[in-house]
């Protein structure tokens, strides 16, 4: 799997921009294009460093349940309706209050939100959202910590779902703090254009990226000039 390396760079004469990405066994190799789209989530800014500071970072976690547990070991009526095939949600994503307050946050804060939703042979259950200050991505926050105060948070709702045994996973996710996500063209960067930044992104991403996509096509169809 090829991975991009540094920002895109602005070719004035073609009129267009270069990428370099590292591709296994070729080594560094270049691309050129009229448009190109960063879409990396939490390493657009990276890509981009001009990037607006709506756009923030935060630290995703989860636990995965490899399998369903026994039933009669685990009497909880959210896994009861998860394996029926149920997203069991909150009403509220305690998560969106967080990323509200990014740009005032001091020290870091974390929310955890209550969950179970099928994925594969099993399950994922809860998140916790762990936010910084700044806009930078920084190390990745200790496992062992922040699987703690998740399975601290879940068993504030259901203890028998807080003690399961699961792996714990976590990446990081871009947002912008004012919920509204980062779609369009880039600033002075003619050509360059940014889709990031999504609180809710299985419902959001596929209109924006479809409409996104419509305007690249318009502009692909622009004279150059």
């Amino acid at each position: 799997q090829a991975q991009v390396v540094g920002p895109p760079r602005p070719q004035p004469q073609a009129a267009s921009w270069q990428v370099a990405f590292d591709a296994p066994g070729l080594g560094i190799q270049t691309l050129e294009a009229r448009q190109v789209v960063l879409a990396a989530g939490a390493g657009c800014r990276a890509l981009w460093p001009g990037l607006s500071e709506r756009l923030r970072i935060s630290w995703a976690g989860v636990l995965q349940l490899q399998a369903w547990p026994d039933p009669g070991q685990c009497r909880s009526r959210w896994l009861r309706q998860a394996r029926a095939g149920a997203m069991v949600l909150p009403r509220r994503f305690r998560r969106m209050d967080l990323e509200h307050r990014a740009p005032t946050l001091e020290h870091p804060a974390w929310v955890v939100d209550p969950g179970l939703v099928p994925w594969g042979g099993g399950a994922l259950l809860g998140q916790i959202s762990l936010v910084r200050p700044g806009l930078d991505l920084g190390e990745p926050p200790e496992t062992p910590w922040m699987e703690e105060q998740l399975r601290s948070g879940l068993a504030q709702f259901d203890a028998a779902l807080a003690r399961l045994p699961g792996r714990y996973r976590q990446v990081p996710v871009s947002f912008c703090w004012d919920g509204r996500p980062l779609v369009g063209p880039v600033a002075q960067a003619p050509g360059l254009w940014v889709l990031a930044g999504f609180s809710g992104a299985f419902f959001q991403v596929p209109q924006a990226a479809a409409e996104q996509a419509d305007a690249i096509a318009a502009a692909l169809r622009a004279p150059l000039g």
